[in-house]
């Protein structure tokens, strides 16, 4: 089952075709030599990544071997801040840019319930500082998402549901943005304006899968010293929008104007 058990001209024949195969010009070698042949062949097939073929039967094929891909978030998804430490940010979740901790991380200075909430300091320009989370939620049915905000003036944060994960091969959901003048828009929809400097809450609820009748994302808010939500529905979304794979939230202005998040459920 060797190299070595093969007759010499076998031997001398593999070495040839394997050279053909990669593409370099086979050495010269006598019958007497085939067994420095065989290692010279081996070190190539290790040079290029190939896996030299030892059996005297290439009746038998080498099985493919497939490593799993990374595991996706499983849900529900919650995160309060409160069992990670302060200076970090949410686990699995994903910071732009990579040294992002410094512009994203868990503050114990202010939350809307417990001790801590997430502080994002937006003094990058574009839409970093940046974080997202891939998840696998292809199952049909509704889907709600929810998050406490809190803005200082200024603060332009943006979250967005994605079927895909990058801005040029995108299939984008529900998404939810606040104007520098305090507006929480839905897709460029003008909603309520929220107050700079006190806890609010927002919630998205949407329905995923092929046999959804209406293309469409509800935005509830409830809005500091109000019991009842106030309800926006009819917010029109990508009609191919039918999984749900990435969650993530963008900063949208660069004046180093801070925002926090707590509570955050899916």
């Amino acid at each position: 089952d060797t190299p070595r058990a093969l007759p010499s001209e076998e031997r001398l024949s593999r070495y040839n075709a394997f050279c053909a195969s990669i593409g370099r010009s086979p050495r010269a070698y006598s019958s007497g030599s085939v067994r420095e042949a065989v290692n010279m062949a081996i070190t190539l097939a290790r040079n290029y990544s190939e896996q030299l073929d030892r059996s005297a039967s290439a009746a038998k094929p080498v099985p493919a071997v497939f490593f799993p891909a990374p595991e996706k978030r499983s849900f529900p998804v919650a995160e309060d801040s409160e069992g990670g430490p302060v200076g970090a940010c949410w686990p699995n979740w994903k910071l732009h840019p990579s040294n992002g901790v410094k512009y994203i991380h868990v503050t114990d200075k202010v939350a809307a319930h417990g001790a801590r909430s997430l502080e994002v300091v937006d003094s990058l320009p574009d839409w970093p500082p940046h974080m997202y989370l891939d998840v696998s939620r292809t199952k049909p049915g509704p889907c709600r998402i929810s998050f406490a905000l809190r803005l200082e003036k200024g603060a332009r944060p943006e979250f967005e549901v994605r079927e895909e994960y990058c801005r040029w091969a995108l299939t984008p959901g529900p998404k939810i943005d606040v104007s520098a003048d305090g507006w929480l828009c839905a897709r460029g929809r003008r909603l309520v304006q929220v107050p700079f400097d006190a806890w609010f809450k927002v919630e998205l609820e949407f329905e995923l899968g092929a046999g959804r009748r209406e293309h469409v994302y509800t935005v509830s808010v409830t809005l500091p010293n109000e019991s009842a939500p106030r309800v926006f529905t009819g917010n029109p979304m990508h009609k191919g929008f039918r999984e749900l794979r990435w969650i993530g939230f963008q900063s949208l202005t660069n004046g180093g104007a801070r925002y926090w998040i707590d509570d955050f459920t899916l």
